[in-house]
């Protein structure tokens, strides 16, 4: 009889990071199974196309091998039980299969910790922060494969640039996007904390997840641990002029590169391992504290702040690397495209934009409409806004810190129904605290939405922008697709 196959079981499996990893374990040669209350697309596609098979809803009989020889009709070569589940980090300490899993002795992880066996690297390359991580784990990963390090990676967003959101290859080299959020009944601390980074990259800290992290000093502090896990032969690229950043490096083992964006040169004070970088008439140029031009390119993408990303990425090319052809790093640079939804155009007419952008939270909405401001000053923005469960809180002293001036380069802001999970601020009361912080808000119900907006589309410039996870990105699309076919841009 044929050697018999491992089997990874993947509870939650309908979530582009998870799907993402069921598939990897497929790729690996395994027998792969995975459950969840809900298959949609982006990430039911993933586990479709990999021809993994899913069962709707939980139940403890899904970690049986004779549950699954009835469900596909034929005899499965694999054990009794998985011999690795994993558990999505917003499911449930009790859910039934987890509670089997335990009883029956089955190695079951949290994400986090699959990736850290599984995909990380010995020269693993960790980017963590509020903002823009993103984009520079997607860039920094684009650019070891360009050049031929072809890295094992994980990004937690679409990236034009990418087929896939996660690879695993036999390079000593992964990039990993690292996440602060976790459950406290399933793990002890951020994501990134077990990723074994070897150079972390931290572009920015602002206080979030407020359901994870009540105060701002409890967030820090798991930056705090990140860079005091970083070993003495690794390396920390950090945002310079970043208060927050300042309090997490209070204490560290590795050597240290601050980075950041000016508007000249005059912004720039003599010292060691600082880089900078700025807007040209053309695109961006890099420069060293001695206010020396190491490097010019062009970017396709928009902001000052991802122009922080691109610097980010300039100096694991010059410092970890090593590579000294500055010239091939603005290549590289000038043919990426970036991750969908970070200010993704879905339309661009004379009188109508449509994008589509991961602003789930008040200060990436914030970046992100002070970007779009300044690219099209004559049109008037309007937000569709539907945040994160960490941007809900029903403390009105809390909600009015991280909300506050969040929406001020917004015409108006137009807030969907949002779900009624318990211990979330609901959305009634989340108009009216943005109304008593003077912003234009109303709420539209969401299959209004569209019809709603179809108001927009007069002779006015007007930018609609979609704030989402991946719940309003299949409206925005609805949304263009329905302009486009009754002609009416």
């Amino acid at each position: 009889m044929d050697t018999q196959l491992k089997w990874f079981h993947a509870i939650g499996a309908c979530g582009k990071a998870t799907a993402n990893v069921a598939k990897m374990f497929k790729d690996m040669g395994w027998f792969v199974t995975g459950t969840d209350v809900q298959f949609i697309p982006p990430a039911s596609q993933i586990l479709i196309d990999a021809q993994i098979p899913t069962e709707e809803g939980y139940h403890y009989t899904h970690l049986t091998k004779k549950f699954w020889e009835q469900k596909l009709g034929k005899e499965l070569n694999i054990p009794d039980y998985p011999t690795l589940g994993l558990i999505v980090e917003s499911a449930s300490s009790k859910n039934k299969e987890y509670l089997f899993a335990k009883k029956q002795n089955i190695d079951i992880r949290p994400f986090s910790q699959i990736l850290r066996d599984y995909l990380v690297k010995p020269e693993s390359i960790v980017v963590v922060g509020t903002a823009g991580k993103t984009t520079t784990t997607a860039l920094t990963a684009f650019m070891l494969k360009q050049l031929q390090y072809n890295p094992s990676y994980m990004i937690g967003a679409d990236v034009i640039d990418f087929s896939s959101g996660l690879e695993n290859t036999n390079s000593n080299y992964s990039v990993l996007e690292g996440d602060e959020y976790y459950s406290k009944e399933l793990s002890t601390g951020a994501k990134f904390l077990q990723y074994k980074p070897r150079y972390g990259i931290i572009t920015k800290i602002s206080w979030e997840h407020v359901d994870v992290y009540p105060t701002e000093e409890e967030y820090i502090n798991e930056f705090k641990k990140f860079v005091e896990v970083i070993p003495s032969n690794g390396l920390i690229i950090a945002k310079l002029h970043d208060k927050n950043i300042d309090e997490a490096l209070e204490s560290f083992n590795a050597s240290l590169l601050r980075y950041c964006y000016i508007q000249n040169e005059s912004e720039i004070k003599e010292a060691a391992n600082c880089f900078y970088i700025k807007k040209t008439e053309y695109g961006y140029s890099i420069l060293n504290s001695s206010k020396e031009v190491l490097v010019s390119g062009t970017t396709n993408l928009l902001g000052n702040y991802n122009l922080e990303n691109i610097l980010a990425a300039f100096l694991v090319y010059s410092q970890i690397l090593n590579l000294e052809d500055f010239n091939l790093f603005t290549q590289i640079v000038a043919k990426f495209k970036g991750p969908k939804k970070r200010l993704e155009h879905l339309l661009k007419t004379d009188n109508l934009i449509v994008i589509d952008d991961f602003g789930v939270a008040p200060e990436r909405a914030a970046n992100s409409l002070m970007t779009l401001k300044e690219a099209y000053p004559n049109y008037k923005i309007t937000a569709v806004f539907e945040p994160n469960s960490g941007s809900r809180p029903t403390d009105k002293e809390v909600f009015n810190k991280i909300y506050k001036d969040s929406f001020k380069d917004a015409y108006n802001i137009l807030i969907p129904t949002l779900s009624d999970t318990p211990n979330l601020i609901q959305t009634n009361e989340f108009v009216e605290n943005l109304k008593e912080l003077k912003f234009n808000v109303a709420h539209i119900p969401t299959e209004d939405l569209i019809e709603e907006l179809k108001k927009y589309t007069d002779d006015t410039k007007t930018l609609i922008v979609f704030f989402s996870a991946y719940r309003l990105t299949e409206i925005a699309h609805k949304f263009v697709d329905d302009l486009k076919n009754k002609q009416i841009v």
